[in-house]
């Protein structure tokens, strides 16, 4: 009985020391009530000085300390007897320097220093060799100390936001590393040793000057994010094909030519971001991406695209705007799960029927292009809601714009339209119908069966008089008529049809 008795007594000692360990103190004041027994404390956020930290070297056995998002402008160099501190949270303070002391608590594994006002980083943080996440993000630092190397225990790495513009240290001595992030300095140049950080899986090089990255880049195999957009980059490296695992790749913003071949090879990427480069071709193996579900080629020198597109069944919008496409391939009617389609700002005369298969379209932008004529296939795309087919060259709308009955908003504006068919009518739930800058020269009856139309706009047209049917568009707010050829006579016949109407 007396060795269970004792037994029991050991558990109870060992729960409440659990639990003590585990309590957060949110008060320094409280905590040196008890001194010995404080192992975490959290003062973040409420605006403290630094001279709020006195007597805080009496907490030995503090294990976590977060003083972030205070008003600290230095540290006492009492810091230096907290010598149990694993975990040190600096970030969102003041601070423009560090004293020696810091560096003599060799237990600390954790430690953010980011949004500060550092400008350089003493080469003596090397002594704190148990360190695994270093956050010195969003400071004014210029350089590393090249022996910082030395951290070899580092899993987690981020200097980002600050003014670094070449790294004078050996990168690839970080073996452990798993997240790297370097974005947003001046960095020009990326060292090729960074292909030896095997374990690296999340490398940001984004808001850099870097024109080039080197082929060590394709050891990185365990990499599974790779954000490179907004440098100046011109191409990728072949060796980028071997990075199987990457399922983020972000390019956008750069001076981008082409793409490998081995784009092909990047199985696992649900997004692919491309815009604004200089692309002019795409290679056939990015028909292998077949799990991406988001593709933005908007604002490249694209003339043509590979029939393959029609492999990426998964995907989900596609955005080719402001590119130099004349046509697009009909394999386009194989995305069955596209959703969106921007096609706005190329040159394209012409849809391949095949675009009526995208059942599952809502959203659309065709303006502007150089379209004559649309597919019949193309009015099955019942499920969009707002058409914007301005600044084309359409001559003759097809009967079939009636089978879009989910359209509310359409905008024929800047075309060649001389007539509009009777169909247009069965568009029951059209709002606005913006038909603007043709050569109507007049309107058919069946514009009365738009009995849900807000706003009409007419301006610019050969327009000389309306049938009587339009007096039937009780809900119509505002008519917009100018630059046609209406006489007095029939503006004030319409205003009798439609009295509560704006004519303007």
């Amino acid at each position: 009985m007396k060795k269970i008795a004792i037994l029991i007594l050991a558990v109870l000692f060992n729960l409440s020391l659990f639990a003590q360990q585990n309590k957060t103190y949110k008060s320094l004041i409280d905590a040196l009530k008890s001194p010995t027994k404080v192992y975490k404390l959290d003062i973040s956020g409420k605006g403290l000085p630094s001279t709020s930290l006195k007597n805080i070297e009496k907490l030995v056995n503090l294990k976590d300390l977060d003083l972030s998002d205070n008003r600290i402008t230095e540290i006492p160099p009492v810091f230096g007897k907290l010598k149990n501190l694993e975990t040190l949270n600096l970030s969102r303070n003041q601070i423009s320097g560090l004293p020696p002391e810091l560096w003599t608590l060799i237990k600390l594994k954790k430690l953010n220093i980011s949004n500060n006002q550092l400008s350089n980083i003493s080469v003596d943080i090397t002594k704190l060799k148990n360190l695994i996440c270093l956050n010195l993000s969003d400071n004014e630092i210029e350089g590393l100390p090249f022996e910082m190397s030395k951290l070899t225990n580092l899993i987690d790495l981020d200097v980002s936001t600050n003014k670094i513009q070449s790294l004078n240290l050996e990168i690839g001595k970080f073996i452990n590393l798993k997240t790297l992030k370097l974005n947003t300095n001046g960095l020009t140049t990326v060292p090729e040793d960074i292909g030896k950080l095997k374990n690296l899986q999340i490398l940001y090089l984004n808001k850099n000057l870097i024109k080039e990255i080197p082929s060590g880049i394709g050891n990185l195999s365990n990499l599974t994010e790779l954000i490179l957009n907004n440098n100046l980059l011109i191409s990728l490296p072949t060796e980028i094909g071997n990075l199987t695992n990457l399922t983020k790749l972000t390019l956008h913003n750069n001076n981008l030519t082409g793409l490998p071949s081995g784009i092909g090879n990047l199985i696992k990427l649900t997004e692919l971001n491309l815009s604004p480069n200089n692309i002019s071709t795409l290679p056939s193996e990015i028909g292998n991406l077949k799990d991406l579900v988001y593709l933005n080629l908007s604002k490249n020198k694209l003339t043509k695209l590979p029939s393959s597109i029609g492999n990426l069944t998964k995907l989900e919008k596609l955005n080719l705007s402001k590119n130099q496409l004349t046509g697009i391939p009909a394999k386009i009617g194989d995305l069955s799960n596209l959703d969106t389609l921007d096609l706005s700002d190329n040159k394209i005369t012409n849809l391949p029927a095949s675009i009526g298969k995208l059942s599952n379209l809502t959203n659309i932008e065709l303006s502007p292009n150089n379209i004559r004529t649309l597919p019949d296939a193309f009015f099955q795309l019942n499920n969009i809601t707002s058409l914007n087919l301005s600044n084309n060259k359409i001559n003759t709308l097809p009967g079939g714009i009636g089978k879009m009955l989910n359209l509310t908003t359409l905008d024929l504006s800047r075309n060649e339209l001389v007539n509009l068919p009777p169909e247009i009518g069965k568009l029951k739930g059209l709002v606005s119908l913006n038909i603007s800058n043709n050569q109507l020269n007049s309107l058919p009856a069946e514009i009365g069966g738009l009995y849900n139309l807000k706003t009409l706009t007419l301006n610019k047209n050969q327009l000389t008089a309306f049938p009587p049917e339009i007096g039937k568009l009780t809900k119509l707010k505002r008519i917009y008529l100018k630059d046609n050829d209406i006489s007095s006579k029939q503006i004030r016949k319409l205003e009798k049809l439609l009295p509560k109407c704006k004519l303007k």
